[in-house]
């Protein structure tokens, strides 16, 4: 019976001796600053990128046809957000917070500006024929 009860004290003074290490270490850190990082974009770009590749080609034509047709830039804005607003309701695992919906607006908006780029650079190398206009043949 006195075993029992030492080992539970040894096991007692071993947990109390860890809690109060721990307790400590916390204490240092609230004394030197602790500095909460901004979680990292990479990976939510990523996943974005990989959840709007199938919705990319409209988007791209969505994004051309709003911001180009539209002579009132405050309108062809608004239009803008209520889309990418729209497709992002589509993935509310992504959204937990405000903050969290602008940065994946934004980031929306990047991948399809940054595809609309690619695009035109890629239209750029292509020529263009038309079965009317032979000058491209002499």
């Amino acid at each position: 019976m006195e075993q029992k009860s030492e080992r539970r004290l040894g096991t007692i003074r071993s947990w109390g001796r860890y809690v109060v290490h721990e307790l400590v270490s916390a204490k240092r850190l609230l004394e030197s600053g602790l500095e909460i990082s901004q979680p990292d974009s990479k990976p939510l770009l990523s996943e974005v990128h990989e959840l709007a590749q199938p919705h990319l080609a409209i988007l791209v034509h969505k994004r051309a046809k709003i911001i180009s047709g539209s002579g009132a830039q405050a309108m062809s804005d608004e239009r803008w957000s209520a889309e990418l607003y729209r497709l992002a309701d589509r993935w509310p695992h992504l959204i937990t917070s405000e903050s969290e919906r602008g940065r994946l607006i934004e980031a929306l908006d990047q991948i399809v500006e940054g595809e609309q780029r690619r695009l035109a650079a890629q239209s750029s190398k292509i020529p263009v024929t038309s079965r009317f206009d032979t000058s491209w043949a002499i």
